[in-house]
């Protein structure tokens, strides 16, 4: 982590007291994506960049990641979702197309957070209209309320 940078995402994968803890940061800039990443009782953070030469340009992601099956997930403002894996430290990026049109950022004030539930993972919408929760199972990519 020699970079002079702050962090848009940044995420556990459990409690930072369990023994399995791996703390998560990633940021964004014009020329890709960096991610570091620390599991518990190691001395030093690991660092990869992942070029947009190499992984396309999605993005901007959210600002919260889950980790589900020994990757952390990000979604990006259209849907696309971000997949590191911290078994192999790999990024690749699931593109999506929303089956119904709705916006994932609305005038970048409304929050979105992914979630697991019954295995599906989910974003969860918080907005300021007549429907002040939306979900969408990025499975199905529906939109539900």
């Amino acid at each position: 982590m020699d970079r002079d940078n702050y962090y848009s995402v940044v995420s556990f994968s459990s409690l930072p007291t369990s023994s399995d803890c791996v703390v998560f940061a990633m940021d964004e800039s014009k020329d890709g994506i960096y991610i570091d990443f620390i599991r518990r009782r190691e001395a030093h953070w690991r660092s990869h960049n992942f070029d947009t030469t190499t992984i396309g340009s999605y993005g901007p992601f959210l600002d919260t990641a889950i980790f589900l099956d020994g990757a952390f997930f990000c979604v990006d403002h259209h849907g696309n979702v971000g997949v590191f894996s911290t078994k192999d430290t790999s990024w690749k990026v699931e593109p999506h197309e929303i089956k119904e049109p709705h916006e994932i950022y609305v005038n970048d004030s409304s929050p979105g957070f992914l979630v697991e539930c019954g295995g599906d993972l989910l974003l969860v919408k918080l907005e300021y209209d007549e429907k002040p929760i939306r979900i969408l199972n990025l499975v199905s990519l529906l939109w539900n309320g």
